[in-house]
């Protein structure tokens, strides 16, 4: 996908952008870049970066994490609803059966992204959603982790993990 240009403002869906691509990079069982689209090809994972329920935003806090067999459930943070005025065990209409659930930090700072970093204007980070913007800066901190400067152009990749409906 090395001569694929894809505009940084664009957000389209994901299954769109993966026909776009696949229609860009696959041409008669090739890539773009010459090589058999079925080559194994060697992989290395050089950084990490993450957040995850319970404060975790590094691999190190995680692992102590692990380590410690932690649980990172917490009550519904009152950022979200009133959790109290919709709570029921009895499964009535328009409640919610629990009061806990596993949710991120409150305290991230979604205001906090570089907008130089991405090539985005500080309209463009400002209208973008609060998860994307997240997303974008911990795919920062992962190149950083790599020690990764000199990325653009460069056939490297930051893969994300994402759980949830919100």
């Amino acid at each position: 996908m090395g001569d694929m240009e894809i505009p940084s403002n664009s957000m389209p869906q994901a299954d769109t952008a993966n026909g776009h691509i696949h229609n860009e990079s696959i041409s008669n069982g090739h890539a773009s870049n010459g090589l058999r689209s079925d080559a194994a090809m060697p992989i290395a994972i050089c950084g990490m970066a993450l957040r995850l329920p319970g404060g975790l935003t590094s691999p190190k806090d995680l692992w102590n994490f692990l380590l410690a067999k932690g649980d990172a459930r917490g009550r519904v943070p009152n950022s979200r609803y009133n959790v109290s005025a919709f709570h029921s065990t009895d499964g009535k209409p328009g409640s919610v059966a629990t009061e806990y659930g596993y949710f991120l930090d409150d305290s991230v700072d979604l205001g906090a992204l570089d907008t130089s970093f991405f090539s985005m204007t500080r309209s463009e980070v400002e209208r973008a959603d609060p998860q994307q913007r997240l997303l974008l800066e911990v795919a920062r901190e992962c190149f950083e982790d790599a020690g990764v400067t000199n990325w653009r152009g460069k056939t490297i990749g930051c893969y994300v993990g994402s759980f949830g409906e919100d």
